[in-house]
């Protein structure tokens, strides 16, 4: 595991442009890390940085056209101000997954992307009583279908289009950043004030979306049996978290009221029975959270409806079958977390009409993959992850 980088680490390395840095213990980048690099993708989820300076580190990545930070624990005061601004001026949908802030307590669980500047820096004369960001801890372990280990609150990141068809990602010929991001847009959301929210279901929590005018409902941990008792129901929710209650049963009929969201979590729960349609009404819908449930077998039918899903978690069920064309009905599929599971084999033409990005298998009891039908369909990867498998190496 790594724990500390050399400022000069990558100088010679001046056509690299993917840097997968994810799960270690990385607390700080040095400065100039990043001179002599042409870094496009960056993935430094799982480690343990609470903040990214502009100057030195932010600054010498302009042609960035995919950064993952998720799973970090984020210090959400004065000195993320500059990420937060920096965020906002990269190309559309390159950040993948969330920037949650661990600390200050006030603001612990928040999105950075929809807190707001006044929030992160009060004004220098008021008392900000908060606790300091607390000390990064070692991952925890919990059992899943496999005994592996893994993050009881880590997420995999969300993901984002633009990946070329034949492999990588676009980026923008005349995108680049030449000075420091100005923080306008965030002026304008702290001046922002949301409107009063008259309706919401009485065991959740509502907030009005910072960027959006959308709601955001937080049902979290709240004993939920069935998205039936969420009674009122609010209108135009666009993130709907339901993870770590105990759902057994999703229908169709759930979600006929939520045509307008995003982001779908239901990570956590008891869930085997997924009605076929389901999801047919989620047109919109972009991140669909489902690890950690008990889930055995993947068909078309359950993911009809899901054109603009981009991201898939179904980490950590009991997957031991998927049907062929399963994944069909996503085209933007671009990031699919399958690990921890119990599958032997795939499908032919399993990832046929599909543009993955980032492909996790790891920790399932594969003793081989074919080449033709399943991974010379993965033109368009950046990672995969195979490790922790069965292996027959063999002919």
């Amino acid at each position: 595991l790594l724990r500390d980088i050399d400022p000069g680490a990558f100088r010679d390395l001046n056509k690299l442009e993917v840097l997968i840095l994810n799960d270690n213990l990385i607390s700080t980048l040095p400065t100039n890390v990043f001179q002599y690099v042409p870094i496009t993708h960056l993935d430094l989820r799982g480690n343990r940085v609470k903040t990214l300076p502009y100057e030195g580190v932010l600054e010498q990545i302009p042609g960035i056209a995919e950064i993952l930070l998720e799973d970090n624990p984020w210090d959400c005061s004065c000195d993320l101000l500059s990420l937060k601004e920096w965020l906002e001026n990269i190309p559309k949908n390159a950040l993948i997954g969330r920037v949650i802030c661990e600390a200050p307590t006030r603001l612990q669980g928040n999105d950075l992307n929809e807190t707001t500047e006044q929030e992160l820096c009060p004004s220098k004369n008021a008392v900000d009583s908060s606790l300091a960001a607390p000390p990064a801890q070692d991952e925890t372990c919990d059992p899943g279908p496999i005994p592996t280990p893994f993050k009881i609150n880590g997420q995999e990141e969300s993901a984002t289009p633009g990946a070329s068809i034949n492999g990588g990602t676009k980026i923008p010929g005349n995108w680049q950043i030449k000075t420091r991001p100005t923080a306008v847009v965030s002026e304008i959301h702290a001046h922002y004030k949301p409107p009063h929210i008259h309706v919401c279901p009485a065991i959740c929590s509502c907030g009005q979306q910072t960027l959006g005018p959308g709601l955001k409902v937080d049902c979290s941990n709240r004993n939920v049996k069935s998205l039936a008792d969420l009674e009122p129901k609010p209108p135009n929710v666009q993130e709907l978290f339901l993870r770590e209650n105990k759902i057994h049963t999703i229908r169709k009929s759930h979600f006929v009221d939520y045509g307008n969201l995003t982001l779908l979590d239901l990570g956590n729960n008891n869930i085997g029975m997924v009605e076929n349609n389901t999801f047919q009404n989620l047109t919109d819908l972009r991140w669909l959270y489902m690890d950690k449930n008990c889930i055995d077998t993947l068909m078309p039918d359950k993911f009809v409806g899901l054109q603009r899903l981009e991201y898939l978690n179904l980490e950590f069920n009991f997957i031991q079958l998927i049907l062929p064309n399963t994944f069909n009905p996503m085209p933007n599929l671009r990031i699919l977390i399958l690990n921890n599971n119990l599958l032997k084999s795939l499908p032919v033409d399993v990832f046929s009409g599909v543009s993955l990005s980032k492909l996790s298998l790891h920790n399932n009891y594969f003793m081989y993959l074919p080449v033709n039908g399943v991974l010379d369909q993965l033109t368009s990867i950046i990672q995969i992850d195979l490790h922790g498998n069965q292996w027959d190496c063999s002919c």
